[in-house]
């Protein structure tokens, strides 16, 4: 356990500084000096009514969240739900692939007496339905910037390198829910000596957090509607940084366009939170729109940066939990819907 503990502590320092050198490469090229400038120099109440739509967004993932465990048959405090929701993307925002999303349950079992089935099965679904979310609005961005692009080659390797594991991830999830695999797993390695005198809980919490997922499925056209009505703030919070740093030439639309290929690179597994592959992501297309590099490396600094710091509102329900409520969390697992 230690020597894994110690391999994931390596390759999450690796993942760190991998990010790190790609944003040192990106400020060495676009003139770290300008860059600065620009941040420097930025229009206070666009960055003012920027976060406002970061913040915006954060909470209506978190609304979307208390709708769902609605149709969950729970009746948990909307505002507690957005607050817990919130932390479980401040970790995320520090995770690779934004995996810290599913410590969410665990929170929401100490906070909001939620199973932890019942949980998972609400991350799960709505992972599942932003993963399809994203590949969609991507196919349609990549359309829609193919014009500006010279080689038609390197609209299909974006496709690929972009959308295909993000497709792959929400068929995963989605599997997770209505397909019989976990039941197979769980047959072949039954004689394992941790599972073994496990094997009816294990199974039982299978079934359960299947049956959960199902329920989930009912409330998928809200969540569907709020992961998009989110995905328009985030839009509308980079119109207005790229606004803050004098780019003039933009339109939401393409600040839509824009976020919704940039924002699928937070998944990539190479850093955390796509942390250096986001942000080349961002200063290659906004230069396609035309934007300088310098003006384009300033925005996405920014984007990262108060995209992360807005999420800090769910800190203290992340505190909150600790390690006792963590514990107990796992340990009441069977509770039943409040």
């Amino acid at each position: 356990m230690a020597v894994f503990a110690l391999r994931k502590a390596i390759w999450f320092a690796i993942q760190v500084l991998l990010g790190v050198a790609m944003l040192a490469v990106l400020l060495y090229f676009a003139d770290i000096g300008k860059v600065v400038s620009a941040i420097s120099q930025a229009d206070i109440l666009y960055l003012a009514m920027a976060t406002f739509a970061f913040i915006s967004a954060s909470v209506v993932v978190g609304y979307s969240l208390y709708v769902l465990l609605e149709r969950m048959g729970y009746s948990p405090s909307a505002l507690r739900t957005v607050l817990v929701s919130i932390a479980g993307q401040l970790v995320s925002d520090i995770t690779p692939a934004r995996t810290g999303y599913f410590v969410t349950p665990l929170i929401m079992s100490g906070q909001l007496g939620v199973t932890l089935e019942d949980g998972m099965a609400a991350i799960v679904f709505t992972g599942a339905v932003q993963a399809f979310a994203s590949v969609v609005l991507g196919a349609i961005a990549i359309l829609y910037f193919s014009r500006l692009i010279a080689s038609g080659l390197e609209v299909v390797l974006l496709a690929v390198i972009g959308l295909v594991p993000v497709a792959l991830m929400g068929l995963g999830l989605f599997s997770l829910i209505h397909h019989s695999w976990l039941n197979w797993l769980l047959h072949s390695i039954r004689e394992v000596p941790f599972v073994k005198p496990r094997l009816e809980q294990i199974r039982q919490a299978i079934s359960t957090f299947q049956k959960s997922g199902r329920r989930a499925t009912s409330a998928a056209v809200q969540v569907i509607f709020f992961l998009l009505v989110a995905q328009g703030l985030n839009s509308v919070a980079l119109y207005l940084l790229s606004l803050s740093v004098g780019i003039h030439g933009l339109t939401v639309f393409d600040c839509v366009m824009t976020y919704s290929i940039a924002g699928f690179t937070m998944y990539a597994f190479l850093t955390v939170a796509g942390l250096g592959v986001q942000e080349s992501m961002y200063v290659i297309l906004l230069g396609l729109l035309k934007a300088s590099v310098e003006k384009a490396t300033a925005v996405a600094m920014m984007a990262r940066f108060f995209f992360t710091v807005t999420d800090l509102i769910g800190l203290p329900e992340l505190t909150k939990m600790g390690v006792r409520t963590s514990i107990r969390a796992l340990s009441n697992g069977q509770s039943t819907p409040a």
